[in-house]
């Protein structure tokens, strides 16, 4: 719902786009994009990122999965680093994981819009069978 929220301030026009100095009339709707953000960070954080940690111990286990293989990538930037302007931080594996989870989020809502169009549509529908 968070993403949902998001994606929809992102994607809508706002007259600040375009006129910037009405930034300071923002602050409530920036506030709430701020908060909205920072519960999706806390989520990913202590629901993901914290129990595959803790399940990744328990298991002892090499990579099974995406967020194995971004949780190896910090941990062997930690240690030693290939290079400077490559290494993977926790901030920089969190904004990737956080990515793909809104990117998935937009996707799964653009098909289902697409297919809502579509089923209102039965003579849209009949073209679609006859292409």
């Amino acid at each position: 719902e968070m993403f949902d929220k998001i994606f929809w301030e992102v994607n809508n026009g706002r007259a600040v786009d375009f006129l910037p100095w009405l930034m300071p009339t923002m602050g409530k709707s920036m506030g709430e994009v701020k908060q909205w953000a920072e519960e999706i960070r806390t989520y990913v954080v202590d629901e993901l990122v914290e129990e595959r940690s803790q399940n990744r111990i328990k298991e002892k286990r090499g990579e099974t999965n995406m967020m194995d293989c971004l949780l190896d990538r910090v941990e062997e930037d930690k240690i030693q680093p290939e290079d400077n302007d490559c290494t993977v931080s926790m901030d920089i594996a969190l904004y990737a994981l956080e990515d793909i989870l809104g990117g998935h989020c937009a996707v799964s809502n653009f098909a289902l819009r697409a297919l809502i169009d579509v089923a209102a549509r039965p003579a849209v529908q009949r073209e679609l069978r006859e292409e």
